[in-house]
């Protein structure tokens, strides 16, 4: 499988059929510019083009060197199930090394089987996951809700992004110094007013006057829909539902604030969380994988 810079004319009919396929599952979203920002290139398997691939080699944020972003694959139908889909991730492997990259991604839509059989033996890295909102969540009797402010606030900051960085390490996104590094700067970018930040919710639960947890959510993240960048347990109070009570409260303000879907991100070795947005009903949007090319 070789590669080549797409033409004009390919780069346009891929891309047209790329920003359909990613709106079918990512909603209305604004898919042309993330278009754009995809060099393109035609897979040719003994000179005959077979599909497309966008490949991007970009800086790792707060690191060192370069990743390589594997946004689309697609294979023409009428020459499906000959194999070219693994030797299209051969040759992006084989692409990303001869150009110095530490590691390749790729980010697919959930429930694709046909695309999970390609990249399913890749390390899941992470996957957004969503649900949408119904009726109230009634929390607890004991459980009040507070605003994070003053003293509550600088803690869960501090600890917040240093947990964010040993996390996002442990996924395997550089070192720690990097994570941290890269943490401190999503931060700033996403809270340059703290808790006053419009268009945010940072809010913790409380019961008999102590933090039980936490939850900070984006509210019109994309049309319709809110985030959640951070929920937390104190680490005294887990394993008593009160992280489950956070998600709850979650969706009962993004509710409240005109949203109709609730995100949110999870690192893939996180199984306990996962386990707990599948039994309160959330389904897997989309998935991360990678591959070291450094081993």
């Amino acid at each position: 499988m070789e590669l080549r810079e797409a033409t004009p004319e390919e780069f346009a009919a891929w891309e047209g059929d790329w920003i359909a396929r990613l709106g079918a599952n990512t909603g209305p979203v604004d898919n042309r510019k993330r278009a754009a920002r995809a060099p393109v290139y035609t897979l040719e398997a003994v000179g005959e083009a077979v599909g497309t691939m966008a490949l991007a080699l970009l800086p790792i944020r707060g690191g060192e060197g370069h990743e390589l972003i594997l946004s689309d694959v697609h294979i023409t139908p009428a020459v499906r199930r000959r194999g070219h889909g693994r030797a299209a991730l051969e040759a992006a492997v084989r692409w990303g090394r001869e150009n110095g990259a530490r590691s390749l991604n790729v980010g697919y839509a959930g429930g694709d089987e046909a695309t999970e059989a390609l990249f399913g033996g890749m390390k899941l890295i992470a996957q957004h996951m969503d649900i949408d909102l119904g009726e109230r969540r009634e929390l607890p009797a004991e459980i009040t809700v507070e605003p994070l402010r003053g003293e509550a606030y600088d803690v869960w900051h501090v600890h917040s992004v240093t947990e964010y960085a040993r996390i996002t390490a442990e996924a395997g996104f550089g070192t720690y110094e990097e994570a941290y590094r890269s943490s401190v700067e999503q931060f700033a970018e996403l809270l340059p007013q703290g808790t006053d930040t419009p268009g945010h919710s940072l809010e913790q639960l409380i019961v008999d006057g102590e933090q039980v947890s936490s939850i900070w959510v984006r509210h019109g993240y994309e049309p319709g829909t809110s985030f959640v960048f951070d929920v937390e347990s104190s680490e005294k109070h887990r394993g008593k539902g009160y992280g489950r009570a956070a998600m709850w409260h979650g969706e009962n303000i993004s509710k409240a604030a005109g949203d109709g879907r609730l995100m949110l991100n999870v690192h893939g070795h996180n199984t306990v969380a996962i386990n707990l947005y599948v039994k309160l009903g959330y389904r897997v949007v989309r998935r991360y994988r990678g591959i070291d090319l450094t081993a």
